[in-house]
């Protein structure tokens, strides 16, 4: 059973118009800003696949990109000693929680 976390990122499905105070002009103006789901799936190859067939269901949205959260290696051209330590004190974490919800996958924001 090989634990694996995958990275998700969906079109943004929405808009939110947010209010900003501008101190030079003393007033207040709205802008629009794209919202964004991106997500975490934690668990094995086969839970991965079915959380997000089940999770693009239930709310419609597109993917638009994937990515592996996982070590790099020491050869590579991104490897970086304390973004690895960083990744694998997550991944620590999320195995703990995994076994925590009876081995079920894990949905987490990013």
């Amino acid at each position: 059973m090989d634990l694996i976390a995958i990275d998700y990122i969906f079109y943004p499905d929405q808009t939110q118009i947010k209010s900003i105070y501008n101190n030079t002009l003393n007033c207040y103006y709205a802008d629009i800003v794209l919202s964004e789901n991106d997500i975490r799936i934690f668990g094995t190859k086969k839970q991965i696949e079915e959380t997000k067939k089940q999770y693009i269901e239930k709310t419609g949205l597109m993917l638009d990109e994937v990515f592996d959260f996982q070590e790099e290696p020491l050869n590579s051209y991104y490897y970086d000693k304390d973004r690895n330590n960083s990744i694998r004190k997550k991944l620590d974490q999320y195995k703990k929680l995994y076994k925590e919800n009876n081995n079920k996958p894990l949905i987490i924001r990013i």
